[in-house]
């Protein structure tokens, strides 16, 4: 019922269908670019596993230090920044580019679940927690079809290439959504289950 909510959930969406879109197609892009690069391409869908494990610890530390839309700004301006490597490395024929390009889609797929924890408990308070992160995330279900939208685009365009294009602009809509939610609103429900965590604590 909330602004916030909306905002914050097409914005995990625009993320995860462009992570998605590249994580679904990495190898083959690589294959694309140089067919006979097949231990890159192999090693790609492993670089993109461990930066999706080290983007969780590091964007849910940013998340504690630099606060909420600090920390959506560096993610979305990683899937902006990914998917212009990823066309220079396509124009240039460059697979070190294209590695480049995976690891910061793979830090910020990564970022997106410590994210949306975090800003449920903040937003929402943690009352029915589990089933705020629930609702939340069903972004995951529209974000999965980022691999599908590649396959078309690929088809009808005969390249990866204008896939990335595409990627820029959902996350430029990403970036502009981080914006419009807007600070953080203490409700007296939320304070009162932080005053009974601190009782609890002490």
């Amino acid at each position: 019922k909330t602004r916030a909510f909306w905002m914050f959930f097409v914005w995990g969406m625009m993320i995860l269908v462009s992570s998605y879109a590249v994580i679904g197609n990495a190898k083959q892009c690589v294959l694309d670019l140089d067919s006979s690069a097949t231990l890159m391409a192999t090693l790609s869908v492993i670089v993109i596993s461990v930066c999706n494990g080290l983007g969780r610890l590091i964007l849910g530390t940013a998340y504690d230090k630099l606060g909420r839309m600090k920390t959506m700004t560096i993610n979305s301006l990683m899937i902006m920044v990914s998917s212009i490597l990823l066309i220079s490395a396509f124009q240039t024929g460059s697979v070190l580019l294209m590695i480049i390009g995976f690891i910061l889609v793979g830090f910020a797929y990564g970022g997106v679940p410590p994210t949306s924890s975090a800003f449920i408990a903040d937003f929402f308070g943690t009352k029915n927690y589990s089933l705020k992160f629930g609702v939340v995330t069903l972004y995951i279900f529209i974000g999965a079809f980022g691999s599908t939208l590649a396959g078309l685009i690929k088809d009808s365009a005969g390249s990866f290439e204008n896939l990335f294009y595409v990627l820029i602009g959902l996350g430029i809509i990403a970036f502009l959504l981080n914006f419009s939610i807007g600070k953080q609103k203490r409700t007296v429900m939320q304070e009162k289950e932080e005053m009974v965590i601190l009782e609890e604590v002490s």
